[in-house]
């Protein structure tokens, strides 16, 4: 089952990447990973497939253990390969349209 993960995430201090991981019982799953930094929230928003009958864990990393990872408004929602096809080229039209600008 395709799914959609969206969440919000900012780091008690400096910036870096922040990596979501399904952790399942048939091992870990990157899920996606966005750059969070302190005082400013960072959007995730990343697709991933998973096995609808079994539960799952979420982490949330960094490789700096001295800082702390906030999160909010964690969410995970089905969705269908044209509908992930068509926010990939809606992130593209909006990468390009930076560029010119």
């Amino acid at each position: 089952m395709r799914q959609q993960i969206h969440s919000w995430l900012q780091l008690s201090e400096r910036k870096g990447p922040v990596t979501a991981v399904f952790k399942t019982s048939d091992g870990f799953t990157h899920a996606g990973s966005a750059i969070a930094q302190s005082g400013c929230w960072s959007m995730l928003k990343s697709g991933l497939t998973v096995n609808a009958s079994s539960s799952a864990e979420i982490y949330f990393q960094n490789n700096n253990t001295s800082i702390e990872i906030w999160v909010d408004s964690v969410s995970l929602q089905p969705f269908t390969q044209e509908e992930w096809r068509s926010y990939q080229d809606e992130s593209i039209e909006k990468v390009k349209l930076g560029d010119v600008v």
